[in-house]
């Protein structure tokens, strides 16, 4: 861990807090077009199926999509944080302003994913529980972890 607070330092991880926010605020972006233009309508397609159809696919389906999807993800998160979030230096500044900002958007992310429904029943709740599950898998990927020798 780079602990010197020397110009270089203390530039490159303004820039890189600077970048986490960015980034983080085209994670948000990109969440609220996907559930406006595919999962909400993959929902209503869902609720509306039979009970058994709805038990079937959460089990199978869910489970293969979130996977899959949270493999990708973790693919790019992973090539992102090799080839570029790497290159700045990690420190206690870095650490700690990573952590606040990830979760600062998962918490208002997930807030704003609460509000939209109309009214709650047992399917949508379990559907936005994954929905949580995904947003907090995907914004805790880019915490700055401590550099281990």
């Amino acid at each position: 861990m780079d602990t010197q607070f020397n110009p270089k330092n203390t530039l490159l991880s303004i820039v890189y807090v600077i970048m986490l926010t960015v980034l983080l605020l085209l994670i948000n972006a990109g969440f609220s077009w996907l559930f406006n233009n595919v999962l909400s309508d993959m929902f209503n397609w869902f609720n509306e199926r039979s009970l058994l159809l709805k038990i079937i696919l959460l089990v199978i389906g869910a489970t293969i999509i979130v996977k899959l999807v949270l493999s990708l993800l973790t693919v790019i998160a992973a090539s992102l944080n090799i080839f570029v979030l790497s290159k700045f230096p990690t420190n206690t500044f870095t650490e700690w302003a990573s952590i606040l900002l990830v979760w600062a958007s998962a918490i208002y992310t997930t807030i704003v994913l609460w509000k939209l429904p109309d009214g709650y029943d047992f399917w949508i709740v379990i559907e936005l529980l994954f929905l949580t599950y995904f947003i907090f898998g995907i914004n805790f990927i880019f915490i700055k972890k401590p550099i281990t020798q």
